[in-house]
């Protein structure tokens, strides 16, 4: 059938035909510009926006549209199905994310918010306690060879000891 025919079989305007045609919705037979109405009405409703069911449900009753058995219940699978497939992905998408909080490899924010704020208490305790720890060491010492390992052994002590010390607090 061509787009008029189509149009008055499914209640609509040639307009909004052009518009499924423009969309890449309708279904064409082989080496034709005939419409395949079926296989059309059925790519329609897959690839329908289900926000919008409630909009044109009211513009049809508006118009006095009335859809057979058959579309409706075609209408009714692919919202449904687009609907269970969502709710599919958002909860494997959720029991991924218990999986990760299990073995350790995700921590709420809170956790995460509460351990850097501790270990910047940490750090800034360590770096201001150097001169004082320090000091006394350096002010004996004359080579600077002994001067920079002095410094880099309590670097190193202090790095180590925060490694401990987060991950005592991440755990």
């Amino acid at each position: 059938m061509n787009q008029a025919e189509f149009a008055k079989t499914i209640n609509r305007s040639e307009a909004y035909i052009t518009e499924l045609k423009q969309a890449g919705r309708l279904v064409f037979f082989p080496d034709s510009q005939e419409i395949d109405a079926d296989a059309s009405v059925k790519r329609m409703i897959a690839t329908k926006d289900i926000t919008k069911q409630g909009v044109t449900d009211h513009n049809a009753e508006q118009r006095g549209d009335t859809l057979d058995f058959t579309e409706r219940n075609l209408q009714a699978s692919g919202a449904y199905a687009q609907a269970r497939a969502l709710r599919e992905k958002y909860n494997a998408l959720a029991a991924k994310k218990d999986y990760e909080i299990a073995v350790g490899n995700l921590l709420h924010i809170d956790e995460v918010k509460f351990v850097i704020s501790q270990g910047d208490g940490i750090i800034r305790d360590r770096l201001e306690s150097l001169p004082d720890i320090l000091a006394p060491q350096l002010a004996l010492e004359i080579s600077e060879v002994q001067i920079k390992a002095i410094v880099q052994r309590h670097i190193n002590g202090i790095i180590e000891n925060l490694g401990w010390k987060f991950k005592e607090l991440s755990g």
